[in-house]
């Protein structure tokens, strides 16, 4: 799949536009859809990742009404892309053996896919979400200029024929990086862009600057306790309460359980001890054990006393059948 009128991001995408601007702030989100090629179950942000992963990420836009969007562009600060203990996320480069293994206009160089492969912006027509849905745009990327040398990818377009793009009151897709977890990472790692006006930005069809909320942020949490991996840290299961953690040890109830650190006698997903300190069990024996998983042990009999009971029944026996003679007779 080709890129529709995609060229080299170098510095700036557009001329300077005028400072004017309008009075309520654009955002800019991104998000991880993948992740080593699953898509299911990932949180928007704030999740684990582990050394060697391969992510892709998506940026959207939304909330620039009431003018029209003629023309956008972002960067990544390269600065945030090393913010965790140790260790960096980078853009990926990804192998091949020829050009047809590498996305869109990339070229497989040697063995590796040209960095087009790791950063580009889908055709407008190829996905109803595209910021230009079913109009031209010229479509930009940069993973090769000094400053994106730096870890500041960026990519832009611009609407191309059209006085500008109306606010659908939706957020909408405006392009993609693929990004690797290194062998050595550790830590949190808080991924934003690059705030300054003259590479992170969007504007209308007069060329005014439409306000933008700088607040975007992605936290990817490398080697993280995600004992139920759900790829959310399991101190912010617990905090959110998505987790229960009755215990207090810090470790989701589900995970002391498949762990094998507690005991869930009645089957109900909860462990022994939530149950009776939740009070939905009790422990009149006081061993820990809930008392419905327990039976009442049957007394033991003595030798002497199966003797007395053999004699009782003998003697029954012969009583009855005296008396069912003495019918007969």
């Amino acid at each position: 799949m080709k890129h529709a009128k995609t060229s080299c991001l170098s510095g700036g995408l557009i001329a300077l536009f005028s400072t004017a601007t309008l009075a309520l702030p654009a955002v800019m989100t991104m998000e991880v859809v993948d992740i080593n090629g699953s898509t299911t179950g990932l949180p928007s942000a704030d999740l684990v990742v582990n050394p060697g992963d391969l992510l892709k990420v998506e940026f959207y836009l939304q909330d620039w009404a009431p003018g029209l969007l003629f023309y956008y562009q972002l960067r990544l600060d390269g600065a945030s892309l090393a913010s965790g203990t140790t260790g960096t996320i980078s853009l990926a480069e990804l192998p091949c053996t020829a050009d047809g293994d590498c996305y869109g206009e990339s070229a497989c160089d040697g063995n590796l896919c040209h960095c087009w492969s790791s950063l580009y912006i889908e055709p407008p027509g190829s996905r109803p979400d595209h910021v230009f849905f079913g109009q031209d745009a010229i479509l930009a990327v940069d993973c090769t200029s000094m400053l994106a040398l730096a870890g500041n990818y960026g990519f832009g377009g611009i609407a191309f024929g059209i006085p500008g793009i109306p606010d659908p009151g939706t957020r909408t897709y405006m392009g993609t990086m693929l990004l690797t977890v290194s062998g050595n990472a550790s830590g949190g790692f808080t991924l934003g862009l690059l705030q300054n006006a003259d590479q992170t930005f969007v504007a209308d069809e007069n060329d005014y600057l439409i306000p933008l909320d700088w607040s975007t942020t992605l936290t990817l949490h490398v080697g993280a306790d995600d004992c139920n991996g759900n790829r959310i840290p399991d101190d912010q299961d617990i905090a959110q309460g998505t987790s229960e953690d009755c215990q207090a040890n810090a470790v989701p109830d589900e995970c002391d359980l498949t762990q094998g650190a507690s005991e869930d006698c009645q089957l109900n997903a909860v462990p022994d001890e939530c149950d009776l300190v939740q009070g939905s069990s009790v422990d009149h024996n006081g061993d820990g054990i809930p008392d419905e998983c327990q039976f009442e042990p049957v007394p033991a009999v003595s030798a002497w006393g199966l003797a007395v009971l053999a004699l009782l029944l003998l003697i029954a026996a012969k009583t009855r059948g005296t008396a069912f003679r003495r019918a007969d007779g």
